[in-house]
């Protein structure tokens, strides 16, 4: 090895060959060892090309670094020049706003002027609606001032019970930040602007102006609570809510009546069930002594009273509404509920005291789709009341002609008789006969 390294230390001085890079010094390793095959030179060579790939490598690396440095210096360059136009452009539109403002003021407090004494509610609101939106909240103070939010309709109501009523939370705040009164109230209903807004279900505004202050505890002219008001407006989050910051859900009003009667009588079941379920008496009776379910039944909200009888609500003294309550519900369409009732046990075919069947009530109504599922269920649709009026009889005497074509289809008799004689025919009028007469075997006597 020693030899050999030698003659090759010998064979290069007398060259004269110009190394200038490491691809030189390999180009002439291997030309050395294809001639002299020294042997040694194979490692050398190997190493020597390691060498130069991995200095491309990081060359190339180095190259691909530089140029993302370059273009995140391009990038952020371009976007220093974006922030300070961007930067410029917000300058020249707060200056173009106040010339804008400027300009507008003049007409806003000549419109100030002329609205000051006006109780035309509709053209105010929309008036100070349109400062809330362009954000104008110098100019919202002075018609404030002015004294152009209390403006009055015919019943009392300002523009921020207005804006309550109508769900416009940004109008609430722009008034509220202005310093107008949360605690109007309405000169005879006495409703403030909380109880409108849980009245009309709007929990944004509900949750912002309780956010700033209202009084939660104030009552109307009718002592009514805002879980009164909130009860009747069948928002559920909003009762929930009222529930969880302390309302007392058992609070009555100048009648006597709670939460729970209110929900009973404005048909709000999930209302009614979650009051229950945080501890409502439903046997709280009111002045006159009507428990919920008397109110239920007064209101004719079937669905409620269902309920309430389901989770064991006394009865006592409600006998005759209890008798006529299958009639009741198959006059008022609920279906749902007419089939809860038969499937506890009511008979598809009980009669009132004038021997009116569930399906003579629902006919005589007009209601179709309760009168398919009594059909469905295979009631009499030939039975008859003390007048002897069959179920089309007396759907063609209350001239309600959805029902009186259904029946027919389903061979109902239209040539029937009533106790006077008369049949389905003789309560129609002409034009309506003829879409009768194919059901008819007697066409000719119609």
């Amino acid at each position: 090895m020693t030899s050999n390294a030698n003659k090759f230390f010998k064979y290069a001085l007398n060259t004269s060959v110009s190394v200038n890079t490491s691809q030189d010094i390999i180009s002439i390793l291997s030309s050395f060892k294809k001639h002299k095959h020294y042997r040694f030179l194979d490692g050398i060579i190997d190493n020597l090309k390691q060498n130069e790939k991995n200095m491309s490598k990081n060359s190339d690396q180095n190259e691909i670094k530089n140029e993302n440095q370059n273009e995140i210096q391009t990038i952020r360059s371009q976007l220093e020049r974006n922030e300070s136009e961007i930067a410029k452009l917000n300058e020249e539109n707060i200056k173009l706003r106040q010339n804008l403002e400027n300009l507008e003021s003049k007409e806003i407090l000549s419109k100030i002027a002329e609205f000051k004494n006006s109780s035309d509610i509709e053209a105010v609101y929309e008036f100070l609606d349109e400062l809330a939106q362009k954000g104008y909240q110098q100019l919202m103070s002075k018609a404030c001032e002015e004294g152009l939010w209390e403006t009055d309709d015919s019943r009392s109501q300002s523009i921020l019970h207005k804006a309550s009523i109508e769900g416009n939370l940004r109008l609430v705040k722009s008034l509220i930040e202005c310093g107008c009164d949360k605690e109007i109230k309405k000169y005879r209903l006495g409703f403030t602007p909380l109880f409108e807004a849980a009245r009309q279900s709007h929990f944004e505004i509900v949750k912002y102006l309780i956010s700033v202050g209202a009084n939660i505890e104030t009552k109307d002219s009718s002592k009514r609570t805002l879980l009164h008001n909130a009860s009747y407006g069948g928002n559920l989050d909003i009762v929930k809510y009222l529930v969880s910051i302390g309302a007392d859900i058992n609070a009555k009003d100048m009648d006597g009546e709670t939460a729970t009667s209110v929900a009973a009588m404005w048909g709000q079941l999930d209302v009614l069930k979650f009051l229950i379920s945080a501890g409502a008496d439903k046997e709280e009776k009111n002045n006159n002594g009507e428990t919920t379910l008397w109110k239920a039944f007064e209101y004719e909200k079937y669905e409620i009273v269902i309920y309430l009888i389901s989770i064991g609500a006394n009865t006592e003294g409600l006998e005759d509404q209890m008798k006529t309550l299958p009639m009741k519900v198959a006059e008022s369409g609920s279906t749902k509920t007419l089939e809860y009732l038969i499937s506890n046990g009511t008979d598809k075919e009980t009669k009132d005291d004038h021997g009116r069947t569930l399906l003579i009530c629902a006919s005589e109504k007009g209601q179709l789709e309760t009168v398919k599922y009594l059909i469905s269920i295979g009631a009499d649709k030939e039975a008859k009341d003390d007048r002897g009026k069959t179920p089309i009889i007396c759907a063609s005497e209350k001239r309600k002609y959805q029902v009186v074509l259904y029946l027919p289809t389903v061979g109902a008799d239209v040539d029937a008789k009533d106790n006077d004689g008369k049949t389905a025919f003789s309560y129609l009028p002409p034009f309506f006969k003829k879409r009768l007469m194919r059901f008819s075997k007697n066409a000719d006597n119609h």
